[in-house]
């Protein structure tokens, strides 16, 4: 990338979601064959990782506790996510005078988007760093 324009990364960006799609597709095309039996050379299907979870969650409750722990060592209570608090409360517009100041909603990452996305522009890195050195 450091060897191209601005002008060129400029016509490039709006192309680069058609290539990572068109990526996707030969990766899902390839998965395909692979599952279908067809040798995909250089690569072979096998099982991803897979989460553990309980069968029976009672049973473990119910072990555990014929073998002498308190419910509180291996039980925790936990606070249902927002969206599940808001349907509760009504929806969202009901719930936020009631837990809005509750609530935090960190600065999401910076993004590259086209000049035509509604969002304002964020300063530059470089405009942020002479900033601090204007008010030192």
């Amino acid at each position: 990338p450091d060897i191209l324009s601005f002008d060129e990364i400029g016509a490039l960006l709006p192309r680069l979601d058609e290539v990572a799609q068109w990526v996707k597709d030969v990766q899902d095309y390839a998965f395909e064959q692979a599952r279908n039996g067809i040798a995909v050379p250089g690569h072979k299907l096998v099982y991803g990782r897979a989460n553990r979870y309980w069968s029976n969650k009672s049973a473990v409750i119910d072990l555990l506790q014929a073998r002498g722990f308190e419910r509180s060592v291996f039980l925790s209570e936990t606070l249902a996510g927002i969206p599940a608090v808001e349907k509760l409360l009504g929806g969202k517009r009901k719930a936020a005078p009631v837990i809005g100041s509750l609530i935090v909603q960190p600065q999401g990452s910076p993004t590259l988007v086209p000049e035509t996305d509604p969002r304002p522009a964020l300063h530059s890195v470089a405009s942020a760093a002479m900033d601090f050195q204007d008010a030192a």
